[in-house]
């Protein structure tokens, strides 16, 4: 039977005790994140510490392809149909 989905495996799991044992209160992110607002570093390394952490705080944004054109390559057409009722 396989682990529910989201529940770490046995390495990560270890991983994490250890870290945890060694290391109590630490955050990954948190750390990427005092090192991209610390102006003692590069601004390579500050900016690579922004874009690790922007994966955690928002989704990535996909290109999405905008076909221009309509049926078989022609213009694209508009259809706009109005209706108007008579006041009584």
């Amino acid at each position: 039977m396989p682990r529910p989905a989201g529940v770490p495996n046995k390495n990560r799991r270890s991983l994490q005790a250890r870290l945890a044992h060694d290391f109590p209160n630490y955050n990954a992110i948190i750390e990427m994140a005092r090192i991209g607002n610390d102006e003692d570093q590069p601004m390579e390394l500050r900016f690579q510490a922004h874009k690790e952490v922007a994966k955690y705080c928002w989704p990535q944004l996909k290109a999405v392809d905008v076909s221009l054109s309509g049926e078989d390559g022609g213009p694209i057409e508009h259809r706009l149909v109005v209706s108007f009722k008579e006041a009584k």
